[in-house]
């Protein structure tokens, strides 16, 4: 059983685990120990929630973590990811240095750009900066970085502007239908009840006699249904009711206005019975396992349009085309 002051396991791990003396452990501040150890969660569990999602996505044939390093004179550095992405017909090698800030730009020293490029040239692959600002996932080229006098700049603009998040990983914008919803229909039971419009105040009771995922088309069946709850669950509004007679139909619509990523779906997934969703520990999920999809995402997408349950799909496509993806894009 864990103790309930974390700090002591802490301190139990440094002395059990790394053979601290009691007096080393005693020269540690707590608080200093704690933020430390907050910070480098930080960007593990940023790391792995670029590897989440280019895993759940579907196009990247392998997502592998490489960076255990034994030594280094630092002229070597290893990127946070080695991926394998299926573009088109071709499967396409790349690595990937993850970041995470709220910073309108990037702003690397000569020899840490320097120390990556050389180790991805040394294997013949390019190398990427994935890059999370404000929830939102960039992938773009190491030649976008510009050099200023003696540090590498990248900038939002242009990280966004060069984002490969669709085309080696699958990540598309979506934009929802009016009219997608989620209906429970319930019959009313209790002959108090009356065919008013307004339903006087009291206890009912009733069955529910018809409930789903709907679009302007109609009732959505079979595993399509399951596939787009999630879809719905993403952008659920507030919920309404209407009665027609005996008839109560409890509606569920959707948010129309405003794009989202389809990676937000895998988001949904994990948080949507969740009491606080925004402090997802994706060590832990990445552990328990994401959840499966039965089907290509995009065949999916595909049939959502096709039942007016989706507007739009945006298939990104970068201002420059990196030269690892020439022909392909």
């Amino acid at each position: 059983m864990l103790p309930k002051n974390r700090m002591e396991l802490a301190f139990s791990i440094l002395r059990d685990v790394y053979k601290l003396t009691e007096n080393e452990i005693a020269e540690l501040d707590p608080a200093t120990l704690a933020q430390r150890l907050q910070g480098i969660h930080n960007g593990w569990n940023a790391e792995h929630e670029f590897g989440a999602i280019a895993s759940w996505l579907g196009h990247c044939k392998l997502v592998t973590h490489p960076d255990e390093v034994y030594s280094s004179n630092g002229s070597l550095r290893v990127p946070d990811f080695l991926i394998v992405s299926q573009v088109k017909d071709r499967e396409v090698p790349f690595l990937v240095e993850v970041k995470t800030t709220e910073d309108d730009r990037l702003v690397w020293s000569a020899k840490y750009r320097d120390s990556l490029k050389k180790f991805a040239d040394m294997l013949g692959m390019p190398v990427l900066v994935a890059w999370k600002r404000y929830g939102l996932w960039s992938l773009c080229d190491l030649s976008e970085f510009h050099l200023a006098e003696t540090a590498y700049h990248l900038t939002w603009e242009a990280a966004m502007k060069n984002n490969l998040m669709t085309a080696l990983c699958g990540n598309v914008f979506i934009t929802v239908n009016e009219g997608f919803r989620f209906e429970l229909t319930y019959e009313l039971l209790d002959e108090a009840a009356g065919s008013a419009d307004l339903l006087p105040e009291g206890q009912y009771a009733a069955q529910i006699v018809e409930a789903g995922l709907f679009t302007p088309k109609g009732k959505i069946s079979g595993q399509l249904s399951s596939e787009l709850f999630p879809l719905f669950l993403t952008k659920a509004a507030e919920p309404i009711t209407r009665r027609e007679g005996k008839l109560l139909h409890h509606i569920f619509p959707v948010e129309a206005e405003g794009m989202f990523n389809l990676s937000d779906l895998l988001f949904t997934h994990l948080t949507w019975n969740k009491e606080e969703p925004s402090d997802l520990n994706w060590i832990v999920e990445i552990r328990k396992g994401l959840p499966a999809n039965e089907r290509d995402l995009h065949t999916v997408l595909r049939e959502a349009i096709d039942v007016q349950a989706v507007r739009y799909v945006l298939s990104q496509q970068p201002e420059r085309i990196p030269p690892f993806l020439s022909g392909l894009l």
